[in-house]
C-alpha cells in the first residue's frame, strides 16, 4: 500500500513518506515487506527486498522486515496463517496491521491484532469471516482515523474524575430543576 499499483515501475504513493511520519507519532512503524509488489516479483533475498523498498521509499530510518505470509507450519500440512502476524507481534510489541490484502485481515485478527483494511471491501466470500476493524479508503486515511482514535483514547483519560454531585452542580438537569418547573420550557404561552 506504500507504493502504486503499476507492475511495470511501481514507485511510492504520493503521501507514503508523510503516513509513515504520522504514524511514528503513535509508535515505530514496522513495514512489511512480502515477495511480490503489485504484481512484481521481488528478489528472492529477504536482504535484497528490504533494500529494494528502502530505496524506493527513500527512507532510511525506517524498520523494514521482510515477511513470507505461507512460510510457517503449523500442526498438519497447511501452513498457519496467524503464524507471521503473531511472530510480529510479539518481536516488535505490535497491535495494529494496516493491510491492502484481504487475506491478511482474518489471520491478522485471530493473531490479536487490530486490522485496518485499504481500499474498497471486497465481496464476502464467506459472511462467516471476520471484517477489518476499521476500513480506509487509502494510507493516508488509515493514519489520520488511527490518530484520531488515539487522540480521543487519551483524552479520555486526561478528563478529570467528576463526582456525581458535582457534575448535577455544574450542568443541572433540566428535568429535575424547579427552577425550570416555575418559569416552564422556551416557547410556552
Amino acid at each position: 500500500m506504500l507504493f502504486s499499483n503499476g507492475a511495470a515501475d511501481p514507485h511510492p504513493i504520493t503521501g507514503a513518506c508523510l503516513a509513515l511520519e504520522r504514524l511514528a507519532w503513535l509508535g515505530e512503524p514496522v513495514i512489511l515487506v512480502g515477495e511480490e509488489l503489485a504484481g512484481r516479483r521481488l528478489p528472492g533475498d529477504a536482504q535484497s527486498r528490504i533494500d529494494w523498498v528502502r530505496t524506493g521509499l527513500g527512507v532510511p530510518g525506517c524498520l523494514i522486515v521482510a515477511v513470507d505470509e505461507g512460510a510457517s507450519v503449523g500442526d498438519g500440512d497447511q501452513p498457519d496463517p496467524t503464524g507471521p502476524w503473531a511472530r510480529l507481534q510479539a518481536t516488535w510489541d505490535a497491535d495494529t496491521l494496516i493491510t491492502s490484502l484481504q487475506s491478511s485481515v482474518t489471520s491478522g485478527r485471530r493473531a490479536g491484532l487490530t486490522v485496518v483494511s485499504i481500499g474498497p471491501r471486497g465481496p464476502a466470500v464467506n459472511p462467516t469471516m471476520p471484517r477489518a476493524d476499521v476500513e480506509a479508503l487509502d494510507l493516508p486515511d488509515a493514519v489520520r482515523q488511527l490518530i484520531a482514535a488515539d487522540a480521543f483514547d487519551g483524552a479520555a483519560g486526561v478528563l478529570p474524575d467528576l463526582g456525581a454531585a458535582l457534575v448535577s452542580a455544574a450542568w443541572p438537569s433540566p428535568a429535575n430543576s424547579a427552577d425550570m418547573l416555575e418559569r416552564g420550557q422556551p416557547g410556552d404561552g
